[in-house]
């Protein structure tokens, strides 16, 4: 079973809200130019203030194609 990132964000805040382990983040993990041992102690904190919001197409093609010249409106 797999998450989204608003369904990952959802489920660990219904179901682990005190735990207190340190994780890795598996969205900071596969994201391009994203850390894969960025490791936080309040996974559902981070997932609320890191990815609260839907990534938007533009925002991910500049994490993408940092040196494309890209203009936004």
């Amino acid at each position: 079973m797999g998450y989204t990132e608003t369904s990952l964000q959802e489920h660990v805040t219904a179901e682990h809200t005190e735990t207190s382990s340190e994780v890795i983040c598996p969205i900071c993990a596969v994201l391009p130019g994203g850390d894969p041992n960025h490791v936080t102690g309040d996974f559902a904190a981070h997932l609320t203030l890191e990815h609260r919001a839907p990534r938007d197409l533009i925002s991910f093609t500049l994490r993408v194609f940092p040196n494309r010249h890209t203009t936004v409106l």
